[in-house]
C-alpha cells in the first residue's frame, strides 16, 4: 500500500479540501495531519494519546516545523493558515508518501530533508526521524516541536499552555500544570537543544472547524529548538521520540521499522493478493484497539472523534475481523459485549469513569447474534458459542419477546416495536433537544428483518444444542408472514420504513430485508425494492438516507451542528450501506452483468481511498452526487462493509475461492 503525491500533484491541491492521513496506535490514540503538514482541524497532531484507552484523548505533540539555513538564507518549511496569513512552506515539499508510515520530502538549494513519522503500536509514543543529505553547501537545520496538552476536541490559548520544564543533553520534559501526573518526554539525538524566547505560537486557524461553525483558532507551546549543523556533501540522521510513558524509549528507527513490520504481518495474516483488498485490510486495522476497562479488543467507530459503540462494532465485525483472519481479537470482542448484556440488550457505549453502560439501541443485540453466527462460519468454534454466548443469545431473544427497556417488545403479530417519548434507538438516532429528526417509534423495517434473521439463527443453534428449535422456527415463520402483510407499500412499490404508525419514506433500511442471510421478500417484490433503491437512493459513494424525490431531502451535509444534524439521515449518503445494497443485488439477480455492476459500485471506493483521508473510507457524503467526504474522515463500518461485501460476494478471483 503506497500513496505518493509528487510535486506536480501537490501543486494542484485544493486548499479547501486537502487530503489527510491517520496512523493509529492500538490504544485509541493516533498520529494525523494533512499532506502539506498544515493542520486544518483541531484533531491533527503527531501524538494524540489516549490516557484511558480508548478514551481521554489528548493532543501532546502537534507537529514539528523545520527551518533550513543555506548560504546565509533562511527557508521555513512551516505550512499553516493563521488568522491573518497562510505560511506556505510546502513550496519546498517535493513529495508526500503514505505507505505503512508517513514521509515528507523537502528540498532546498541541493539539500534534501526527509521526515518520517510513525506511532509506536501499543504505546502512547511517536517517532519522527529526519534524514538529511547535503550537496555542495553546508546547512543548518532547526526543528521546532510544537507541544500541547488539551483534549483533542478542544483548543488552547497562550494562557492555557503552562508547563514545568526540565532537560538534559538528550531529553526534554514537560509537565502540564493542569495535570501533574502526565509527563511529556521528548528524547532526541543528532541535534542540540536550544531554548527559545518566543515560546508560544498563536492564531493557528482551522478551516474545517470554521466550516462547521466551531471555534477555530488555536495555540501551541514552542519552548525549544533542536539544531544541527550538517556539512556539505554529507548525511545526518536526527531522531525524535515523544511519549507520555516512563522507562527507556526505543529510538525512531526501531519504532518506524516495527510499525512497518506489523503492517506487513497483518497483510500476511489476511493473505490476499488483490490490491484493493490489501488496502482495505490495512484501513480496517486503524479501528481495532484495546479497551482498558475490559482488557480486551474493541472497535473505534470512526476517526477522529468516535470511541467504541455496540451497534457500529457488530455491523463492522465481520469485515474488520473475520475477513482479515483476526480470530482471537474477534472472540475477545464477542466476550466483552456478552459480559455486559443486560435484560437482552448489549451496550451501545461501554462504561467509563464509573458510569453505567448505555443500552439505548434496539439493533445492537440483534446484530450481535448475527456476528456470533458469522464468527462460527469462519472459525467453527462451537464450544465457545455453547459455553459463553448461547445463554446470552437466549436472553436477548426472550427479552425482546417479553419486553425490555426502551419500549422494545414483541407485538401479537410477532413483529418488534421499539422506542417511545424522546428515545432514538435505531441507527437513525439524531435528536436536537427533544426533537427527533427521524422519529421511528413503532416497528422499524430493519429491526424486524434482523429479528426474523435472529430467530432463524436461534432455531439452527437450538437444534445443534439439542434444545427446542421449533418455537424459534414457528415464530420466524409468523414474523415472515406478518412482515410481508404489514411492510409492503403499494404506493411506493417498496417497503414502509416503519409501521404502526406507517411511514412511507423511501429509505435504505429496507435493504436489510433482502441482504441478510434469511431474506423476507419474494423475488418480484425484492426486484421492485431494488429498482426503487437504485433509482432514488444509490449515489457515488454510498446509499442516500432518503429519496431525492422526497420534499424533505437534504442534498448537502455542511454548516453548523444543528444544520448538519438535520441532514444526517435526511438524504446524506452513507458508505456502509453499500455493503447491504451489493448483498441484496447479488441475492436477487447474481447474473454476470449484475456482478459486474456490483463490482463497479464497490471499486468506486478505490478512487475514494486516494481522496479525503488517504486509505480511509469516510462516514458520509453529500446526498446528491456527493464525492467530498463528510463526517468522520474514516469510519469502521464504511471500511468493513466494503471489504466484507467485496470478498464475501467473490468479486475478485481469489475471493471466489474463499466463499
Amino acid at each position: 500500500m503506497t500513496y505518493v503525491l509528487n510535486r506536480e500533484m501537490l501543486n494542484r491541491l485544493d486548499m479547501m479540501h486537502l487530503e489527510e492521513w491517520v496512523l493509529t496506535n492500538g490504544l485509541g490514540g493516533f498520529s494525523s495531519g494533512s499532506v502539506i503538514n498544515a493542520a486544518f482541524r483541531r484533531q491533527h497532531g503527531y501524538l494524540i494519546v489516549s490516557k484511558k484507552p480508548p478514551i481521554h484523548r489528548f493532543l501532546v505533540l502537534a507537529r514539528t516545523e523545520e527551518t533550513v539555513i543555506v548560504d546565509g538564507t533562511s527557508h521555513s518549511f512551516r505550512s499553516q493558515k493563521f488568522a491573518d496569513r497562510f505560511d506556505r512552506g510546502d513550496k519546498y515539499l517535493e513529495s508526500f508518501t503514505l505507505d505503512e508510515t508517513v514521509t515528507y520530502r523537502y528540498a532546498v538549494k541541493g539539500a534534501v530533508i526527509e521526515k518520517t513519522i510513525s506511532p509506536q503500536y501499543g504505546h502512547n509514543t511517536v517517532a519522527i526521524r529526519y534524514r538529511i543529505q547535503t550537496a555542495s553547501l553546508p546547512v543548518e537545520v532547526i526543528i521546532h516541536p510544537l507541544f500541547n496538552h488539551r483534549p483533542h476536541h478542544d483548543l488552547s490559548t497562550g494562557k492555557t499552555l503552562i508547563f514545568n520544564e526540565k532537560h538534559d543533553s538528550n531529553e526534554y520534559v514537560l509537565i502540564p500544570e493542569s495535570d501533574p501526573e502526565t509527563c511529556i518526554r521528548l528524547v532526541f539525538s543528532g541535534a542540540e537543544l536550544r531554548e527559545e524566547t518566543e515560546r508560544v505560537v498563536e492564531g493557528l486557524f482551522y478551516d474545517f472547524d470554521a466550516g462547521t461553525g466551531d471555534p477555530r483558532t488555536d495555540a501551541h507551546f514552542r519552548p525549544i529548538a533542536l539544531v544541527a549543523a550538517v556539512p556539505s556533501n554529507s548525511e545526518r540522521t536526527i531522531s525524535l521520540v515523544c511519549s507520555i510513558e516512563n522507562g527507556l524509549l526505543p529510538d525512531a528507527d526501531t519504532i518506524i521499522s516495527s510499525y512497518r513490520s506489523r503492517a506487513k504481518d497483518l497483510l500476511k495474516t489476511a493473505d490476499y493478493q488483490d490490491d484493493f483488498v490489501r488496502r482495505l485490510v490495512l484501513a480496517a486495522d486503524q479501528f481495532i484497539c484495546r479497551r482498558q476497562s475490559t482488557g480486551k479488543t474493541t472497535v473505534l467507530a470512526g476517526l477522529p472523534w468516535f470511541t467504541d459503540w455496540g451497534r457500529d462494532t457488530m455491523i463492522a465485525f465481520e469485515g474488520l475481523f473475520l475477513m482479515t483472519n483476526r480470530w482471537t481479537e474477534a472472540k475477545e470482542v464477542l466476550q466483552s459485549f456478552a459480559v455486559y448484556e443486560k435484560n437482552g440488550l448489549i451496550p451501545n457505549m461501554f462504561p467509563d469513569d464509573g458510569q453505567d453502560p448505555l443500552y439505548n439501541t434496539v439493533d445492537a443485540s440483534l446484530w450481535f447474534i448475527h456476528a456470533i453466527d458469522r464468527y462460527y462460519a469462519h472459525t467453527m468454534d462451537e464450544s465457545f458459542i455453547r459455553d459463553e454466548l448461547w445463554p446470552v443469545m437466549k436472553s436477548i431473544v426472550q427479552s425482546y419477546h417479553d419486553g425490555t427497556a426502551y419500549s422494545i417488545r414483541m407485538d401479537k403479530d410477532g413483529l418488534i416495536c421499539a422506542g417511545s417519548g424522546s428515545d432514538q434507538v435505531t441507527w437513525m438516532d439524531v435528536r436536537i433537544g427533544n426533537e427527533a429528526i427521524t422519529p421511528r417509534h413503532g416497528k422499524p423495517v430493519e429491526i424486524n428483518a434482523l429479528w426474523h434473521h435472529a430467530l432463524r439463527v436461534m432455531a439452527k443453534w437450538a437444534k445443534r444444542f439439542q434444545e427446542d428449535s421449533l418455537r424459534y422456527r414457528l415464530l420466524a415463520d409468523k414474523v415472515k408472514v406478518h412482515f410481508n402483510r404489514r411492510f409492503w407499500n403499494v404506493k411506493t412499490g417498496c417497503l414502509f420504513d416503519v409501521v404502526d404508525p406507517n411511514d412511507g419514506s423511501v429509505r435504505p433500511n429496507q435493504l436489510f430485508a433482502l441482504s441478510l442471510p434469511h431474506p423476507l421478500l419474494s423475488k418480484p417484490r425484492a426486484c421492485r425494492v431494488l429498482d426503487v433503491v437504485t433509482r432514488e437512493l444509490l449515489d457515488t459513494y454510498g446509499i442516500r438516507t432518503l429519496s431525492f424525490a422526497d420534499p424533505r431531502f437534504k442534498p448537502i451535509y455542511t454548516g453548523d451542528l444543528e444544520t448538519r444534524d438535520r441532514a444526517y439521515h435526511m438524504g446524506t449518503a452513507w458508505a456502509f450501506l453499500t455493503g447491504a445494497y451489493v448483498d441484496a443485488l447479488l441475492k436477487v439477480y447474481n447474473d454476470p452483468e449484475t456482478r459486474k455492476f456490483a463490482k463497479t459500485v464497490l471499486l468506486n471506493f478505490k478512487t475514494h481511498l486516494s481522496q479525503g483521508c488517504l486509505n480511509g473510507i469516510a462516514e458520509i457524503f453529500d446526498g446528491f452526487h456527493g464525492s467530498i467526504s463528510r463526517g468522520c474522515y474514516t469510519q469502521a463500518w464504511s471500511v468493513a462493509e466494503v471489504l466484507r461485501s467485496y470478498v464475501a460476494n467473490g468479486l475478485c478471483d481469489e475471493c471466489q475461492e474463499r466463499i
